[in-house]
Parts: C-alpha cells; sequence; structure tokens
C-alpha cells in the first residue's frame, strides 16, 4: 500500500466493532489485530479514541454522583477500583473525582496528586488510587507518559529521514526562535512534490507528525482546523498519520495530504523534478519502537 493511500471504511468499521466489544478492558488483546487485519498500533489508537469519546459523553454524570453516591459507596468499604468497574467508568478518572470530593481539593490540584500519589495522606486511599493508576490501560501518568514518548519518537524519526535525504528544513524549535506560534513539526526550506498514480503532484510545504491513526471524529474536532491553519500561513503540508488514517479523509482538503508512512522512492520530487533518494551508502532510518512494544516495557 502507498503512503497516501488509507483503509476502506468496511475495515474501518470492523475494527470500531471490534473495539467496542473491548471496550471495558484495560488491555487490548493482540489476537484482535489479526482477526481484524490491521496492525496493532493501528486497532490500539481506534480503541483509546473510541473510549475517549465514550468517557466525554458521560462524564458528568459521574461527576455529579461522586460527592453522594459514590463517596458512600467508598465509606461503606467497596474499593474504587470496584466501584469504576461496577459503573464502566475509567479508574483514574473516578479517583480524580473521589480525590476532590475525599480531600476537598481544589479541581486544579487533583492532577498533582494522581501524578505524585505519594502524597495523599490517607494510606488506604493513596494505595486504592496506586492500584488505579497501574490497571487504568487509558487514562493517567502511565498512558500520558507512554504517548508522549511515542508523539517524540515518531517526530524523530521524521526528522532522520529529512536528514538522511539531505532535505533542508525547520523543525518547531528554530520557528519558535524565529517568533512563531502554533507551528507544524518541519517546516521545509524548498518545497517537494509528492507524485500521485495518476500522475498528478501535490506541494509539500510543511510536514506534521502524528502518531495515532486519524478517525473521522479526531480528524474534524482535534485536527483538521490545526493544519488549515498552517495551511493558510504557510501553504499546502502534509500530515503523516503513522498508524493510517481512513481513506475518506485523504479527499477532504487539497492542500493536505494525508500519509500513513514516510513516502517510498519515486513519489518525492525535488523542485527540478529529480526525485528524492537516499544519497548512495546511506541506510533508511531505524525502525520506531512500536506503541505496543512501550506499553509492554512499561507494564
Amino acid at each position: 500500500m502507498n503512503a497516501h493511500e488509507g483503509i476502506g471504511n468496511k475495515l474501518f468499521e470492523g475494527a470500531v466493532r471490534a473495539c467496542e466489544q473491548c471496550a471495558a478492558m484495560n488491555e487490548l488483546p493482540e489476537r484482535l489485530a489479526l482477526e481484524v487485519g490491521i496492525q496493532y498500533e493501528a486497532l490500539a489508537s481506534i480503541w483509546h479514541q473510541q473510549h475517549a469519546l465514550a468517557t466525554r459523553r458521560c462524564a458528568h454524570i459521574h461527576r455529579d454522583k461522586a460527592s453522594t453516591e459514590y463517596r458512600k459507596a467508598y465509606e461503606r468499604g467497596e474499593n474504587i477500583l470496584q466501584i469504576a468497574e461496577r459503573i464502566k467508568f475509567s479508574p483514574v478518572l473516578l479517583a480524580r473525582l473521589l480525590l476532590e470530593v475525599i480531600l476537598q481539593l481544589p479541581r486544579k490540584s487533583v492532577g498533582d496528586f494522581i501524578k505524585n500519589p505519594q502524597k495523599i495522606p490517607d494510606c488506604v486511599l493513596r494505595q486504592q488510587i496506586e492500584v488505579c493508576i497501574q490497571i487504568d490501560g487509558h487514562y493517567g501518568p502511565r498512558h500520558d507518559q507512554t504517548r508522549h514518548d511515542i508523539g517524540i519518537e515518531y517526530e524523530k524519526r521524521l526528522n532522520q529521514y529529512l536528514d538522511r535525504l539531505a532535505v533542508p528544513f525547520e523543525d518547531e524549535d528554530d520557528l519558535r526562535k524565529r517568533g512563531l506560534a502554533k507551528t507544524p513539526d518541519v517546516l521545509l526550506s524548498i518545497p517537494l512534490g509528492y507524485l500521485f498514480n495518476d500522475n498528478t503532484i501535490r506541494v509539500i510545504n510543511w510536514i506534521d507528525s502524528k502518531a495515532l491513526f486519524a478517525t473521522p471524529h479526531t480528524y474534524h474536532t482535534e485536527h483538521r482546523q490545526q493544519l488549515l491553519g498552517y495551511v493558510n500561513r504557510l501553504g499546502p503540508g502534509a500530515v503523516i498519520y503513522w498508524f493510517g488514517f481512513l481513506d475518506d479523509l485523504q479527499t477532504l482538503d487539497d492542500d493536505i495530504l494525508l500519509l500513513s508512512a514516510w513516502p517510498h522512492d519515486g513519489f518525492l520530487f525535488w523542485p527540478d523534478g529529480h526525485p528524492v533518494l537516499l544519497p548512495n551508502g546511506t541506510d533508511a532510518p531505524p525502525q520506531t519502537t512500536t506503541n505496543r512494544q512501550q506499553q509492554t516495557e512499561q507494564r
């Protein structure tokens, strides 16, 4: 499959159904990706996004019940993880709500206690919070750090490709030094052309790196306006969704090229029409640690 090709609706819908079957799990079974026919990292990304969407829809209900029903359940001896499993809600998010209520904390300070549970004075409460942090596969410091590390790793991978292809560029740090805000991960010093199978060419002035799968909801609500902002200021560009994207999204914006990987030789061209190729004797960038591998290492 070429880098500009996403997955079809039928495969995506199958992935969504598989994720819905695992909605209550704290870890996605590896075998599921083989059954669906999609890479594990893509399926895990869809799973996390579906879970986050479902959680946002019901979060206000659980917040309203935290100071009454859930606090009383905790005081009767039901531990926080048991309550979370019973109400089908994130253990870490429930822990945040109960911390705020039990310790009478300002909402803004709750996150510090989640990141540093040793600060919780009540040892029973602290131990239960620690269990929630350890077991929650979607929220909490462990998941946040994993997601951050993966994002940084794929940004470095993008820079490695450009360096080894001798493509001049400025990264986010360079652009901030110039006083630019809300910048893409890479601004190319020389625009490149991307050749499609029908011999049409799209111009790339900038590239953004996103270590996730682009679902329609994520693309429309979280990324599209950001990317269109880059287009307005810098011209047409590309975004690499390293774990894939729904193919229908490719046709939405002519000035935003969606890619699922670094393009194969013969797809990128310099302004003079010559292909962008690795110099002789230069190796391709090393394989990046996968989302699944990093999650396994942190467990």
